[in-house]
C-alpha cells in the first residue's frame, strides 16, 4: 500500500493517526512513518488494516508465496 493510499483511506474512514495506530496495535509514529514513506507498512499490518475496514488486500509477496505453495487439496 502506498503512503498516499494509506493516508487517503485513513482520512476517508475519518480516523486520526492515533486511532489507526490503536486499531493496528502499533505506535502512532509507525503510522506517521508509513504515511510519509520513511518506512514500508509491514504486510501483516496492511492485511489487518484491510480486514478491519473491508478493503481489498493485494500484496505481490503474498501472491508469490501462494504461487510457490503446492496445492494440498
Amino acid at each position: 500500500m502506498t503512503p498516499e493510499r494509506l493516508r487517503q483511506c485513513r482520512k476517508d474512514l475519518k480516523l486520526t493517526q492515533a486511532q489507526l495506530a490503536r486499531e493496528l496495535c502499533v505506535p502512532r509514529r509507525a503510522v506517521v512513518s508509513w504515511e510519509t514513506g520513511t518506512r514500508n507498512m509491514p504486510p501483516t499490518a496492511e492485511k489487518l488494516f484491510c480486514i478491519l475496514y473491508d478493503l481489498p488486500f493485494q500484496s505481490p509477496t503474498v501472491d508469490l508465496i501462494e504461487d510457490l505453495t503446492p496445492d494440498l487439496f
